[in-house]
């Protein structure tokens, strides 16, 4: 149950509270689990909007990518937030979390013609990651300024 943290070596029953909604969301998880949600979303085949796309920058090529006012705009008409307002706070959680990160790493999350990316361990990210935040999933290759899938 919710107030038993201790294991016991018996014949108690047992369940993993990410697969039931009780587990907590903290101000560290959140920013995860949201990402997850939003990417899991936006990286399904046959998706009719493809937000994930290649583009091309200052010669550089930037696979699954995406501008960040047309993120706002998708995560607004998917539900995920009410206003654009709410969208950019969203936008900025993920980046600050190292989420999604500016294609050279040189912006804050903005509603603007910016581009960013996913991070690129976010397609073996796992809700069982998760309990290990303390060492962050996605921190493994930070500091590189192209990702690509």
């Amino acid at each position: 149950n919710d107030e038993e943290s201790d294991f016991h070596d018996d014949y108690s029953f047992y369940r993993f509270s990410m697969d039931n909604s009780t587990l907590p969301l903290t101000r560290e998880i959140e920013p995860f689990i949201k990402g997850e949600r939003v990417y899991s979303k936006l990286s399904v085949r046959g998706c009719p909007y493809q937000l994930l796309k290649v583009h091309m920058e200052g010669g550089i090529t930037y696979e699954k990518s995406f501008f960040g006012s047309e993120f706002v705009a998708w995560l607004m008409k998917e539900g995920f937030c009410s206003n654009r307002q709410q969208a950019v706070m969203l936008g900025k959680d993920l980046l600050e979390n190292d989420v999604i990160r500016h294609s050279t790493l040189d912006h804050h999350f903005k509603d603007e013609r910016l581009l960013y990316q996913f991070h690129p361990n976010m397609d073996s990210l796992k809700f069982s990651d998760l309990p290990d935040l303390d060492l962050p999933v996605l921190s493994k290759e930070r500091g590189q300024r192209q990702f690509s899938s």
